[in-house]
């Protein structure tokens, strides 16, 4: 599990982002790669977890939103799911609503061919 990936409760307010980038010392001295999506969650909610789950296994970067203690996240969450719960994800104009396993995979980078 990546450092500083959320916890089942939620807690914190605000956003955070989660990436596959390395977290070595060399590394923090280099930014994260920008996000690809975005999850807009709760802490109790299944289909979150396993979105959250299945997008850092599969190495995809991406920002959380807790709509449960945000405020300004469950307004942008309303606006993009009007009258739908959560999870709720995000990619370039893409919107999802409910856990949705074909689409997050479709998300996944491509594997680094081995050069010869």
């Amino acid at each position: 599990q990546p450092r500083g990936a959320p916890a089942d409760v939620d807690t914190e307010a605000g956003s955070e982002a989660y990436s596959a980038a390395p977290t070595s010392p060399e590394a923090a001295t280099y930014a994260d790669p920008p996000a690809v999506a975005t999850l807009y969650s709760t802490s109790w909610c299944g289909g979150c977890r396993k979105s959250r789950q299945l997008m850092q296994a599969l190495g995809i970067a991406f920002v959380e939103k807790k709509v449960g203690s945000d405020p300004r996240a469950a307004a942008e969450k309303d606006r993009l799911a009007p009258g739908f719960g959560v999870p709720v994800l995000v990619r370039g104009g893409e919107v999802v609503r409910g856990y949705n396993e074909e689409t997050i995979r479709s998300w996944a980078p491509a594997p680094k061919s081995a050069k010869s």
